[in-house]
């Protein structure tokens, strides 16, 4: 098998974005100057991650064709829930309507997107749990710093960390915290204030305004529609000064099982965790080898995936207990975290072989 590199210009970030292909992949490989896309010698795998409509460099194919240069393309949706059918068939359409065989096309999807429409195309797609390999490769890679404190050494108290509260899940967990004898013992890192049109008890609205920003200074981004994301930080501080994480993953539906760096983060920083998901989260990482806490707490909310005040109350009440338990059970969860650390590495190192895999098979 020949040489190969990857062309990447759709895909950004400082220094780069680990939570896209073209950042977990070997730097040395990337290529993102135009003429040396042109000059390169080897296979050049084009990275398309156009999630609504295709702007591939054709003049490169072309370029690279007329000089028997081997050409691949890598569609790249593995940061998004997926594709319908009738818009996978359309994407496919699109390409090969600018002269790229279908055999030369490569669809990476996140892990968690597969449905059973898919299995007609599997020659052309591949399944990688993006954010679990961004956190391994930020940590090994990128040196981002995981948090080494002993569980019994923590503090007793819980990190809540949060983005945009725009969401009902978020604002739901929060006026549970709220109202809850937890708030006091809570690390709270909100981002924004509610929209539209709810009326919230001034003391509530002063306690979300008291709590803005991140805790440990990390850099956030904004959208159009306000801040966006916490990001990843250079600092352990948040799990350093906690005992236990509250995940609240980002999607409000259970039509789609997606997990994000919101459930890896406590992972790769060795905490235990309680998680809102509007899918089976913990069975879903319980199949692919990760230990939850359900011989220490009552883990029955992760059969509902319904958002109301009463799974929020649940689910932090479900919080306190496990606070509690890393007083009186730190060597036996210690033992748990410890596992998922390293299984979370392992996991990775094996999603990344099987993308490289499939990759070799796309120039063979």
């Amino acid at each position: 098998m020949m040489d190969y590199k990857f062309y990447s210009t759709d895909q950004k970030g400082q220094p780069f974005n680990y939570n896209i292909l073209s950042g977990i992949l070997p730097q040395e490989r990337i290529i993102n100057i135009v003429r040396d896309a042109y000059d390169y010698e080897g296979a050049l795998i084009v990275i398309d991650s156009n999630i609504h409509k295709t702007i591939l460099p054709k003049e490169i194919f072309n370029f690279r064709n007329e000089n028997k240069k081997e050409t691949r393309l890598l569609v790249d949706y593995a940061y998004e829930t997926g594709l319908s059918e009738n818009l996978y068939d359309k994407k496919v359409k699109e390409i090969v309507s600018q002269g790229i065989d279908i055999k030369d096309i490569l669809f990476v999807f996140n892990r968690s997107a597969f449905k059973e429409w898919m299995e007609k195309h599997i020659n052309n797609i591949v399944f990688v749990d993006l954010f679990a390999v961004s956190a391994a490769v930020r940590h090994a890679i990128g040196k981002t710093p995981v948090s080494e404190v002993l569980v019994k050494d923590r503090p007793k108290k819980i990190n809540f960390l949060v983005g945009k509260i725009d969401k009902p899940s978020r604002s739901l967990m929060l006026q549970s915290f709220y109202t809850s004898n937890l708030k006091d013992s809570t690390l709270f890192s909100i981002l924004g204030m509610p929209t539209g049109d709810a009326n919230y008890d001034k003391d509530f609205l002063k306690f979300l305004k008291t709590n803005q920003g991140p805790i440990d200074g990390v850099q956030t981004f904004k959208q159009e529609d306000g801040v966006s994301s916490q990001g990843w930080s250079n600092s352990t501080q948040i799990y350093d000064e906690s005992s236990v994480s509250v995940i609240c993953e980002t999607h409000e539906t259970n039509d789609s099982l997606f997990v994000t760096e919101k459930t890896y983060r406590p992972i790769i920083n060795r905490h235990p965790f309680v998680a809102r998901a509007s899918f089976p989260l913990l069975q879903y990482l319980q199949a692919i080898g990760f230990r939850t806490f359900n011989d220490l707490i009552d883990e029955s909310y992760d059969k509902n995936p319904d958002i109301n005040s009463h799974k929020t109350d649940t689910l932090v009440a479900t919080a306190g207990e496990l606070l509690e338990k890393t007083k009186t059970h730190a060597d036996e969860i210690q033992q748990i975290v410890d596992h998922n650390y390293e299984t979370l590495i392992r996991f990775a190192q094996g999603e990344l072989a099987l993308l490289n895999q499939r990759i070799f098979s796309l120039l063979t």
